[in-house]
């Protein structure tokens, strides 16, 4: 383990952003010189070493702070504005040494961004370890909802890229952490990215934003549960999941009323009861979603962790898996759920809903979880008479998959599952019947046209279809499968 490099210095982020500009060190030219947007693993670097190997300007930017090589003085000095290598040195980027010159952190070019993180460590890394965007935030992220509001929070901000893509949307913006040099970091990164509407403060949870309120709070927390407190982005101390339920808990007391808060999460899944029964318990105001996209078993949760920070070849790596199992059985744990959960303040009483089969989002996921949630509080104003009245819409991407058999007398679908691959990309079984009622949902009909029609397509009386098919339709809007206007609905 070696000691951490100090957060560069913010002063000279102006001369670095002018720099990195002078180099074309973005996303788009980035792609055009390495063919595509390629993943910086062991695999692909012999590739991306031979695409750079010309040492253009940008080739050098990306050996240095996306390969991490050491590249040779003179083309580093080509490379720079003239004279700005000592600069750079002294701001805390670049360390200049006998053989070459290497970069202190990684910068990658996200969400028209630049953001500047850890090196990936080689080897055990701190504890204050600042990790980039990976895939939680990323999933946190596209949850976002991304509408202009006056104030939003961060709570666990690491390297600052969310907060800076708050600050786009958001008069104001906090963002908080327990660790100093995330913060620090970025501060760096508001000030490389032009960006000044961000406060920066130091402490855990809602400590710092005591009496606040906000329109959107957002969170990537050190939600991973582990038997110890050994990583600031990782390990929350509280043991279990509690430092999650806190922050679930709290976060509707710090939201103006009609405001969100979306959250990347881990939860234990404990032996013996529905993994619903437990969250329900943290929802104690508002709408609650719990969104899950993941499930891992104890062995598995702590072997994917563990990867991340230690050799899986090594003896280290046995000894805090066989660790982290013991805890996990001390805990009850039949198994680790991951996700998303986003809520809307305002709603009384408290209510929680589950959405399962989530497998990914793009970048109008957090559209859809704020529609959701709206729908959900609507939904619940409704009594069955208001629902026929309802027009209801299939969302872009929708499809349905049937599964066919032969029971040797020709085909039969014994199966459907309905799948979207817009806003949340999920899958959903169904009853192959409902696909004759989703089909009819195009916004201009109401249920209570489209129960008509399929009542006289079986020669049946509409009352017939009713309860199943008002049933149905609050469902699909519950899941996120057919949307519905609800400014239109509410008049």
């Amino acid at each position: 383990m070696t000691d951490s490099p100090k957060p560069p210095d913010p002063s000279f982020a102006a001369a670095a952003r002018s720099a990195l500009d002078a180099l074309q060190f973005n996303a788009d030219a980035i792609a055009t010189r390495l063919g595509g947007r390629p993943q910086i693993i062991p695999r692909e670097q012999p590739r991306l070493r031979y695409l750079t190997r010309d040492a253009t300007p940008l080739d050098v930017a990306i050996r240095l702070f996306m390969l991490q090589d050491e590249v040779p003085r003179p083309a580093v000095e080509r490379a720079l504005p003239r004279g700005q290598l000592d600069r750079w040195r002294d701001a805390g980027l670049l360390d200049v040494q006998e053989t070459g010159v290497v970069a202190r952190f990684a910068i990658a070019c996200v969400y028209g961004l630049r953001i500047v993180y850890d090196r990936p460590a080689r080897g055990h890394p701190p504890s204050d370890f600042v990790v980039g965007i990976g895939r939680s935030s990323q999933i946190g992220i596209r949850a976002t909802p991304r509408k202009p509001i006056g104030s939003a929070l961060e709570i666990g901000t690491g390297c600052g890229g969310a907060a800076l893509m708050l600050a786009r949307h958001a008069q104001r913006v906090v963002a908080t952490d327990v660790n100093p040099r995330a913060l620090g970091i970025a501060a760096f990164n508001a000030a490389l990215n032009d960006i000044h509407s961000i406060e920066f403060r130091a402490g855990s949870l809602f400590e710092p934003v005591a009496g606040e309120r906000f329109d959107l709070i957002v969170s990537n927390p050190p939600f991973v549960v582990a038997p110890e407190r050994e990583f600031a982005f990782r390990d929350s101390g509280l043991g279990g999941d509690a430092f999650v339920e806190r922050l679930i808990r709290d976060a509707p007391l710090h939201l103006l009323r009609g405001g969100h808060c979306v959250s990347v999460a881990n939860w234990i899944e404990p032996q013996g009861t529905p993994w619903q029964e437990k969250l329900t318990r943290w929802a104690s105001e508002g709408d609650t979603l719990f969104v899950r996209m993941d499930r891992f078993a104890p062995d598995d949760y702590a072997a994917v962790w563990l990867a991340e920070t230690l050799s899986p070849d090594s003896p280290e790596f046995e000894a805090s898996w066989q660790r982290w199992r013991e805890y996990l059985a001390l805990l009850g744990v039949e198994a680790i759920g991951g996700g998303l959960i986003a809520q809307c303040a305002g709603a009384l009483p408290a209510r929680a809903w589950f959405l399962d089969g989530v497998r990914d989002l793009d970048d109008e996921g957090g559209a859809r979880l704020a529609h959701l949630l709206e729908a959900r509080a609507h939904l619940a104003s409704l009594d069955d008479r208001a629902i026929l009245d309802v027009r209801p819409r299939i969302l872009p991407g929708l499809v349905i998959e049937d599964t066919v058999v032969s029971r040797g007398e020709g085909w039969e679908t014994s199966s459907a599952k309905l799948v979207l691959r817009h806003g949340l990309h999920l899958s959903l079984p169904i009853e192959p019947g409902v696909a004759n009622l989703i089909g009819r949902c195009n916004g201009e009909r109401s249920v209570r046209e489209i129960i008509a029609t399929l009542a006289s397509d079986h020669s049946l009386p509409a009352e017939s279809f009713a309860p199943v098919a008002i049933r149905m339709v609050r469902t699909l809007i519950e899941k996120g499968a057919i949307a519905i206007e609800l400014r239109a609905e509410a008049a």
